[in-house]
This record gives structure tokens, sequence and C-alpha cells, in this order.
């Protein structure tokens, strides 16, 4: 049993969202069939505006480009 949940465990169904830190996406657990909202957020952009603090304690997937 995986104990933690990747990003390539959900189907993006579509961009629910845009904004300055990243993307929201409406996605599917594709083993459970569940629905939710997924927003990935540019890593380099949060530590260079020293937003560090703020997204501690909320499950966020980062990612660089």
């Amino acid at each position: 049993m995986k104990s933690s949940v990747q990003k390539s465990d959900f189907k993006i169904l579509k961009v629910i969202g845009r904004g300055s830190y990243g993307k929201v996406y409406l996605v599917e657990h594709e083993m459970t069939g569940q629905i939710f909202a997924m927003k990935c957020i540019k890593k380099e952009v949060i530590i260079k505006a020293d937003q560090i603090n703020g997204v501690k304690g909320k499950l966020y997937y980062a990612y660089s480009f």
C-alpha cells in the first residue's frame, strides 16, 4: 500500500483557475474516481517572494518549470 499521494495518482480534467503562483486543476483520483481541486504552485516563485511560511501546513504539489 502506498503511503504518500503523488501527482501521478490523478488524472487532470481541466484548469479551473490561474494565478501568479500557479494553477488550480480539477482532477480525478485514478483509483477511487473521487474528484478534487489540485493547486500546483511554482516553487521558485514562492521562494523568491519569501512566502514559504504562507504555504507551510497546506497540501500542495510544488513544481518547477
